[in-house]
């Protein structure tokens, strides 16, 4: 998949990329930037202090950042920054789902760990993804990690804020709504939304015009050509009775096979379409119609015998 501001992962490469992670020291933060689209800054920017196990949200509040050091005392050109999310739309609630809580909690034991083996080395921000001696990671080092895991995962160089295309467009493939969207990324307008998205959502508007066209002109007819079924094609069959049918026609072929009636439950839960029908149960009914015509065939080529075909 594409987006308009970069590349994102197929739901193929997602999951590889979490089973790559699991159990690994950047589980929680990868699989949080995925789900909700962060970007890298207001990831490493997150507080233990803003999340809420009971009510299972945390508030995206903070961002960490290089920027450059004018003291002329300093040694270093740039020195690493927490600084509080500016807009109002940038701060904002993320809802946790009871598999990320799971996962944070056992990032939060590992942390502890850390902080006993740093011991006076370490450095307490509050943060939730901080370095190993608790001080705010570096963005950059951190993207050169990610891309290391990426490519021994098998797929390639990626950088961290193709994890906020990735999780954007995710999302709109399993229906979240745009304004929803936006809110999650932190967007100052859904229009930035649209623009950068708006190309993935084809698939919404094309079902958005069928719902109204139902609404407008009923259900559509299925047409059947009637060189492929033409009227009587059935009525040698037993048990057939000519009547109105908007179930499809298969022809498979000198077969010809219904698809199911309106109001058949398919047998097969993975197939609700009725003209997948035939693919289910339709093998049956294909079995039983053969081993009548081939029943016939040989009853009219050989008029003395009595010998019956085998069913397939």
């Amino acid at each position: 998949m594409v987006a308009k501001g970069g590349r994102t992962l197929t739901p193929e490469q997602a999951q590889i990329l979490l089973a790559a992670v699991r159990g690994a020291r950047k589980e929680a933060l990868v699989t949080i930037m995925l789900a909700y689209g962060l970007r890298r800054g207001e990831a490493l920017g997150l507080r233990w202090d803003r999340l809420d196990w009971s009510a299972a949200t945390v508030l995206v509040s903070h961002s960490v950042k290089r920027i450059k050091d004018h003291d002329p005392a300093s040694a270093r050109r740039t020195r690493l920054v927490i600084s509080e999310l500016k807009t109002r739309k940038s701060r904002r609630t993320l809802y946790l789902t009871p598999e990320l809580i799971e996962i944070l909690r056992r990032h939060r034991a590992r942390q502890a760990e850390d902080r006993l083996a740093a011991g006076e080395a370490w450095q307490e921000h509050g943060l939730i993804f901080p370095s190993e001696v608790g001080t705010p990671l570096d963005p950059d080092n951190f993207s050169h990690r990610f891309s290391d895991l990426c490519q021994r995962a098998g797929l390639g160089h990626w950088h961290p804020h193709e994890l906020r295309h990735s999780g954007a467009s995710l999302m709109l493939a399993q229906g979240t709504e745009l304004h929803v969207v936006s809110e999650v990324l932190g967007h100052t307008s859904i229009a930035i939304t649209k623009d950068v998205y708006g190309h993935l959502l084809e698939g919404g508007r094309r079902s958005a015009a069928e719902a109204m066209s139902r609404a407008l002109f009923g259900p559509q007819k299925v047409p059947v050509a009637p060189s492929v079924a033409p009227k009587g094609q059935l009525s040698g069959m037993p048990g057939h009775e000519e009547r109105p049918s908007t179930s499809p026609l298969w022809v498979v072929g000198d077969l010809l096979v219904c698809g199911a009636p309106e109001g058949t439950q398919t047998p097969n839960l993975l197939i609700r379409s009725q003209m997948l029908y035939p693919l289910s149960y339709g093998r049956s009914v294909l079995r039983q119609h053969t081993h009548r015509l081939d029943t016939r065939r040989l009853r009219d080529s050989n008029p003395g015998g009595g010998v019956s075909p085998q069913p397939h």
